[in-house]
């Protein structure tokens, strides 16, 4: 039995600045792991890319790993053992060259702020160890605040930077130093989405290793309910209509064959096209009329089990949004922008008194619902993009961008889902970096 670890914090807060002519950068959930169907990072090139350009860079650079950079919580074996497993992975190797490789230029500061499936590096000195070696991170802590100077003459704007999990009534710590303290998050990560990620290997069809990918995350009973009832609408379709109506073909050829008249083979050939194009069109309209059935059956069983729409989902995360004042005015009443990430969702929100807040979004897979017709399940569409903010003084002021690359992905969607999904669906080919919105503070 190994022995207990001591806690050895890291800082709650920690004060930096940006000279003029920096940037500061913020990358927010990776989460890395040791490979298997826990890994849902596939942009280590893209990533790549970005450190690079970063290297070069004229001007200082400071550059945020927003949190959930290592997933601690989908990594077999003992705790202590985690977070060397997980930088043994290969895409954890990769992105760790690059970024010693950036660390080592003059000028570059590379700031790790943790987060909840990190949240061992908050009191394991241990483990920040071996972090900041593989990562060359030199600056640990929960949150920081970036005091960034105006290019052109005295004033700053503050920038407060973290996770984002203090705004998660599920992945909220209590006392973050404290390794007894576990959330319900970790709880439902541990032992209902790591199962259903392990059963993946023994009913792949059923695609549950997708099921961290949804967001937003309340809508996760609702890909499992819509999950299962495409992938079963498909296979009753393909199992039993598809070969009645074919055997029914074969059957009156070989009555026709049999008589051997040719005329009465023409005649039974077109009764039976006229039989199966009944049958076919009956079908449908009957598949129609079950599967609206069926659909507003599921949508009436997830109310009275208090299952979030996903309008009402939509309502949770602007309920979230309300906090985000507080949260900022909490960690520094003189700061005019909050950065964080952890929802996967990214978007510029703009607060009350000329503030801003910035969700960094993530680099992992995603799956967004689409509305479906006949009152069917939403059918949850596969996309990528990936997300990160970049700040710079420039003449004008501070501006705080948010960019976004989209990767390509491959649609696991399945014909009922194709045809019954509501159109646009999401791009699922690859597109440049782009700024997909932006601010200009003055200072």
């Amino acid at each position: 039995m190994s022995s207990p670890i001591v806690p050895d914090p890291c800082p709650l807060d920690l004060e930096l600045r940006l000279e003029p002519g920096g940037r500061l950068v913020y990358v927010s959930d990776l989460h890395l792991t040791d490979t298997g169907p826990a890994d849902d990072f596939g942009a280590t090139a893209e990533l790549c890319e970005l450190l690079a350009s970063l290297h070069d860079h004229p001007g200082q650079v400071l550059l945020a790993l927003g949190g959930d950079i290592l997933d601690l919580l989908q990594v077999e074996g003992p705790r202590e053992e985690r977070v060397a497993r997980a930088l043994e992975g290969p895409a954890a190797a990769a992105v760790g060259d690059a970024l010693r490789e950036l660390a080592e230029r003059p000028g570059v500061t590379v700031l790790y702020l943790v987060g909840n499936h990190d949240s061992a590096l908050a009191w394991d000195g241990a483990a920040r160890k071996l972090v900041a070696d593989r990562f060359g991170a030199t600056e640990f802590a929960l949150h920081a605040r970036v005091r960034v100077a105006r290019p052109d003459g005295p004033g700053e704007v503050v920038v407060v930077a973290e996770h984002g999990d203090a705004l998660d009534r599920w992945n909220r710590r209590t006392d973050p130093f404290d390794p007894l303290d576990v959330p319900v998050g970790d709880h439902v990560v541990s032992e209902f989405v790591n199962r259903l990620e392990a059963a993946s290997g023994r009913y792949p069809q059923l695609a549950l290793d997708e099921v961290d990918n949804v967001r937003p995350a309340l809508l996760v009973p609702w890909w499992l309910v819509s999950n299962f009832f495409y992938k079963f609408m498909g296979r009753a379709l393909r199992d039993f209509a598809l070969p009645l109506v074919l055997l029914t073909i074969a059957l009156n050829l070989v009555v026709g064959l049999l008589v051997g008249d040719l005329g009465r083979i023409a005649y039974l050939g077109n009764r039976a096209v006229r039989w199966v194009s009944s049958f076919v069109l009956t079908n449908l309209a009957l598949l129609a009329v079950l599967s609206t059935f069926l659909g507003r059956s599921f949508r009436r069983a997830a109310a009275a089990y208090g299952l979030p729409s996903p309008d009402e989902a939509s309502e949770e995360a602007e309920t979230r949004q309300g906090e985000l004042p507080e949260l900022l005015e909490r960690r520094d009443p003189d700061a005019t922008v909050l950065i964080t990430g952890h929802t996967h969702e990214p978007r510029i929100v703009r607060l009350p008194g000329g503030r801003v807040a910035v969700d960094g979004g993530c680099w992992v897979r995603g799956l967004v619902p689409v509305r479906a017709w006949l009152s069917l399940p939403p059918v949850f569409v596969p996309t990528y993009p990936v997300n990160w903010v970049d700040v710079q003084a420039t003449g004008d002021g501070v501006a705080v961008s948010l960019w976004e690359r989209r990767l390509a992905v491959r649609r696991r969607l399945g014909r009922i889902e194709r045809l019954v999904a509501r159109r646009p669906l999401p791009p699922a080919d690859a597109a440049p970096p782009v700024v997909s919105a932006r601010v200009v503070l003055p200072g």
